[in-house]
């Protein structure tokens, strides 16, 4: 029982990390401006308070500040990945993800990993500045 149990481990770890790399390639090929009119991108969010709601989650508010109007497909329980934009265009992504606690027109509160995460996007200020969902599959 035990050597199933760890083997569907391993394959569920091989299946996340394969898609996590096709959300990669497909936010890169895509490029931002896309996402951003099909709303499964905010760019140039602005955080706002963080605190540990009634499940004991630490969730942290997010602003969009650009895109208004464009109706997203932000929603409970979807992924998120935050990132930077390099220079040249490139996306830099963070080393973690978040979950959408509720979302609204123009806020929603994310599930944070920890408040190291939180620590992680303050540090990078305007550095973090997207907030992209990453797509369901199946």
């Amino acid at each position: 029982m035990n050597l199933s149990l760890t083997r569907q481990r391993e394959l569920l770890k091989l299946e996340y990390e394969y898609e996590k790399a096709a959300f990669r390639r497909a936010t890169e090929t895509m490029g931002l401006d896309r996402l951003a009119r099909r709303g499964e991108c905010w760019r140039s969010v602005a955080l706002g308070r963080s605190y540990y709601n009634s499940l004991d989650r630490f969730v942290l508010e997010i602003f969009r500040r650009e895109e208004e109007g464009v109706e997203h497909c932000f929603e409970y329980g979807r992924s998120v990945a935050f990132f930077d934009e390099d220079g040249a265009g490139g996306i830099r992504y963070l080393n973690f993800t978040g979950t959408v606690s509720f979302a609204e027109e123009e806020r929603m509160v994310v599930v944070l990993p920890s408040e190291a995460a939180l620590a992680r996007l303050q540090e990078a200020g305007r550095a973090c500045s997207s907030i992209s969902t990453k797509r369901r599959t199946g």
